[in-house]
């Protein structure tokens, strides 16, 4: 994927003042898709976490940040866009 990617990615800072070492790669607009997204990376060998973006809202409801680690965000985002994904 040619570019910067630094729109992708939600480094956050924990307070420490340290830059998190996950990044969110994608947005599933399901817990089924985010599920589904997550089998897809652990396949090819990808350490993956979910997390719903909001508080208080059913899990059908809500939407999740799929994360990988920074150094693999590249790779991992073209799992998705091979397995039609992202």
């Amino acid at each position: 994927m040619a570019g910067n990617d630094d729109h992708l990615t939600t480094a956050t800072n924990d307070p420490s003042g340290k830059t998190s070492a996950w990044v969110a790669i994608h947005m599933a607009r399901s817990e089924q898709a985010a599920n589904d997204a997550r089998d897809a990376l652990t396949a090819e060998g990808f350490l993956v976490r979910i997390h719903p973006v909001f508080r208080g809202v059913s899990a059908q409801e809500n939407m999740y940040e799929i994360q990988v680690l920074r150094g693999e965000m590249r790779e991992a985002r073209a799992v998705l866009m091979e397995r039609g994904i992202s």
